[in-house]
């Protein structure tokens, strides 16, 4: 996953973090299942889960199935 790769070169060159899905851009757009997935592949990936901080904004919100 290109995410991954980004992310991982981000913190080899010394970032202290990443911040998917922030409020720059279209982070606010995707939905819960794909942030989860995204998140999960970040981790799965080698990216150590104390330096992600996702955005939780979201413009949004699935309606609930009734």
């Amino acid at each position: 996953m290109r995410l991954v790769a980004h992310a991982r070169r981000l913190i080899d060159a010394g970032c202290s973090g990443v911040t998917p899905f922030g409020t720059t851009g279209e982070g606010p757009a995707f939905g819960v299942d794909e942030r989860r997935a995204a998140l999960e592949a970040l981790v799965a990936g080698g990216v150590p889960a104390g330096r992600i901080l996702a955005s939780t904004s979201c413009a949004a919100l699935r309606r609930p199935s009734r």
